[in-house]
């Protein structure tokens, strides 16, 4: 449609052309033009309303192409599932007093940062993950259910992105026992998948510390995640070159797999932040309370081109019935 606005130019032409025979007309009939209105027709201002036309045109060419730009736009985010990594690493004490507690003081500030009406549901994975808290409004009984975290062994990211699309979509019937993320997709005669990013009115944040050891992997689960609209925000917590954690008789050096976390949120289009310490960590999700309130969305600007339109043709003919006044004998 943008092709179209090439015949601007011919429509210019044929406006020049028509000034020619104008002007050829005025010199032939001077004598009948009244001064004011030969002093009109010298001034550049006559221009205007053909100008403003050729504006309108441009405006409603441009519209048939349906221009869009992105904005930032209240986001409705009716579900969140805050996704918590509790394996042993969550131990580390890098982290004052340990990255468990920090991650746990984080969550509690961002439910209270959340508008009174969205349902926040918590998952807990270690090992295995599973649904502590189904989404609810209840501020009080989600404080409680973050306050009973517990590390345990292993760190099952796949399972925990599952787990969340579960709590979610309910009647998706997917969980960490699925055949298979398309199985579990596609298995019931379900309906089709959304485009990453489209489930609008819910969201994924998930914390973690470490690496996915168990579970399904945690690439498949995030692809299911994707097919179904759901965004999946990263977190990674505490320093890239890992930490030693341990107890009575054994000790084990993990790290932050940090290209995993920003996979997963790029291919749910959504965001990947990093912190090594509980005052970054409650800055993210800080962040991700306004990134939750507003997000950034492809918005068409087909109606402003036609109301631009419409004002610059409306302008340029009431110009011309005021500045083109019929000659009388």
């Amino acid at each position: 449609m943008l092709w179209s606005l090439l015949a601007l130019p011919l429509l210019v032409a044929t406006y020049v052309a028509h000034l020619s025979r104008r002007r050829e007309v005025a010199r032939r009939y001077a004598a009948l033009l009244p001064a004011a209105e030969a002093r009109g027709a010298r001034s550049a201002l006559r221009h205007l309303p053909a100008g403003l036309l050729f504006v309108a045109i441009a405006a409603l060419l441009v519209s048939a192409a349906r221009p869009t730009v992105v904005l930032p736009l209240p986001a409705h985010h009716e579900t969140v599932i805050l996704a918590i990594d509790v394996s042993h690493s969550m131990r580390a004490e890098d982290a004052q007093p340990n990255r468990l507690a920090a991650a746990q003081s984080a969550a509690r500030a961002f439910i209270q940062g959340q508008r009174p009406t969205t349902r926040i549901g918590l998952v807990a994975f270690s090992g295995e993950a599973r649904l502590v808290q189904a989404a609810t409004e209840d501020r009080e009984a989600l404080g409680r259910a973050v306050d009973s975290l517990q590390t345990q062994d292993a760190t099952a990211i796949g399972a925990a992105i599952l787990a969340s699309v579960q709590a979610l979509l309910p009647e998706a019937a997917i969980g960490p026992d699925a055949p298979g993320p398309r199985d579990a997709l596609y298995g019931s005669g379900r309906a089709a998948p959304k485009e990453p990013g489209l489930l609008d009115s819910a969201a994924v944040i998930l914390l973690s510390d470490g690496q996915n050891t168990v579970g399904p992997d945690a690439m498949d689960s995030a692809y299911l995640a994707a097919e179904h609209g759901v965004r999946i925000y990263t977190v990674g917590f505490g320093t890239s070159s890992g930490t030693t954690v341990g107890g009575p008789g054994w000790s084990v050096h993990v790290y932050l797999d940090e290209p995993l976390l920003r996979d997963i949120a790029a291919t749910t289009r959504a965001e990947y932040f990093h912190a090594e310490t509980a005052a970054e960590l409650n800055d993210i999700y800080r962040k991700l309370t306004s990134t939750l309130v507003l997000e950034s969305k492809p918005t068409e600007l087909t109606v402003a081109f036609c109301i631009a339109a419409m004002l610059a043709a409306l302008l340029a003919g009431g110009l011309s019935l005021v500045s083109f006044r019929p000659v009388t004998a």
